[in-house]
C-alpha cells in the first residue's frame, strides 16, 4: 500500500518526466493500478449481472 507521504509516491511525483517509461518502480505502480481498475469493473459487472 502506498501513502501519499512515501517515497515511491513523491519520486513519482518529482520525476515522472525525467523517469524512462521502463523502470521497474513504474511498471510496478502502473500494474498495481491496473489490477485494481480491473477488479472494480469486475466487481461491477458481477453486480449489475446479479442485479
Amino acid at each position: 500500500v502506498l501513502h501519499l507521504g512515501s517515497p515511491a509516491i513523491q519520486d513519482l511525483t518529482f520525476t515522472e518526466a525525467a523517469k524512462p517509461k521502463t523502470d521497474p518502480g513504474r511498471l510496478a505502480v502502473n500494474l498495481s493500478m491496473s489490477v485494481n481498475v480491473f477488479l472494480v469493473v469486475i466487481k461491477w459487472i458481477a453486480y449489475f449481472m446479479t442485479k
